[in-house]
């Protein structure tokens, strides 16, 4: 079978916004049944990612909670993130509560903004890791060509543009 439709855009948006290691790390999470928050303060680059998750880890598929975007509701309670008996992969666009520090060790805190992942535990090597680095790295590179700068770049490029306008 074929990837689905949706992997046209999740997949390049995933790579683009994550380094190699990161990736990585977060296929790593998903393949071991971690619970994971993905954050950024756009939500369509936080539930792309989060959609990207069961096309990165193809041919297997990803069979526990999927929320592309948390309701703010509930983000305010991260209770419930921290009570989860389950894997999951969410994605949240509010600031993390505390920064982050009170987010459980199990939990794996992707950071789309700063492409930075935050965990307690420390998470295993990739199997084959060298290899997969080889073959992506070329990919990655080639998409470089079509999307804009990362996040932090094209944010400071704005406040550069604001600076230099007034």
């Amino acid at each position: 079978p074929s990837l689905p439709f949706l992997s046209r855009y999740t997949l390049p948006l995933t790579l683009h916004l994550l380094s190699l290691p990161n990736l990585l790390s977060l296929l790593t999470a998903a393949l071991l049944d971690k619970k994971i928050v993905i954050h950024s303060t756009y939500k369509r680059l936080s539930s792309g990612v989060v959609l990207s998750v069961g096309v990165c880890i193809y041919p297997f598929g990803y069979h526990h909670v999927m929320i592309p975007v948390l309701p703010k509701v509930v983000e305010e309670m991260m209770e419930v993130v921290e009570g989860a008996v389950v894997p999951f992969v969410v994605g949240m666009s509010s600031p993390l509560p505390d920064g982050g520090k009170r987010i459980p060790k199990d939990v794996v805190i992707v950071d789309l903004n700063e492409d930075k992942i935050v965990n307690g535990e420390e998470l295993p090597e990739f199997p084959g890791l060298s290899g997969i680095k080889k073959k992506l790295k070329f990919l990655s590179r080639d998409l470089q060509l079509y999307w804009p700068p990362k996040l932090n770049s094209s944010h400071n490029h704005h406040k550069n543009n604001n600076n230099n306008n007034s």
